[in-house]
């Protein structure tokens, strides 16, 4: 990818590994080297929500044997084969296309529902030549004004100018410079 930093997905990822640094960390923040390769460790074998799998897993097809069960006895270290380790490592990897394949289904359906339940509490505005709108209040508000209006009117719609944005004049007529999308406006009811 030519621009890393544009990437929200990337960025998702840092901003997780960021929190969990500053949990570790405690107001000592020279140590964060050492401290970035347990969180990295941590984030890569954690299951993620969309896909259900760790990001280690979906890479090499197998769960990592985090360190506590390296450090204690274990049922997967006690009944642990070099041979068939190999030989399942050797299937897995054979199996690991398919495998991230039923991940990227599983994902795709996480985010379809996401966007069903936006859409079902999505309500979108159309309005006709003529009604009556209020409008967001403009820039020149403070943002730490908390009791200036949020909402500026009446004006009503002077033209549709298509992919929801409008074209409003005042009551006496006057146009309004500007075309307004249908988000920041509401309807005037009197």
């Amino acid at each position: 990818m030519e621009h890393p930093q544009t990437n929200r997905q990337v960025e998702a990822t840092n901003k997780v590994i960021l929190v969990k640094l500053r949990k570790r960390l405690d107001g000592s923040k020279g140590r964060w080297l050492e401290e970035l390769f347990e969180v990295l460790w941590a984030y890569r074998c954690t299951p993620q929500f969309a896909t259900n799998e760790s990001p280690f897993s979906l890479v090499y097809g197998a769960e990592a044997m985090i360190l506590v069960e390296i450090r204690e006895p274990s049922l997967r270290r006690q009944v642990y084969n070099y041979d068939k380790n190999q030989q399942n490592l050797c299937v897995s990897l054979k199996l690991l296309t398919e495998f991230r394949e039923k991940v990227q289904i599983r994902n795709m359906a996480v985010k379809q529902r996401a966007v069903r339940k936006y859409n079902s509490k999505l309500c979108p505005w159309t309005f006709v030549k003529g009604d009556l709108v209020w409008r967001m209040a403009s820039g020149a508000r403070k943002k730490d004004d908390k009791f200036s209006a949020n909402l500026e009117g009446s004006y009503r719609i002077r033209e549709d100018s298509g992919g929801g944005t409008y074209k409003l004049e005042q009551l006496s007529g006057e146009e309004i410079p500007n075309m307004w999308k249908v988000s920041h406006l509401k309807f005037y009811f009197s």
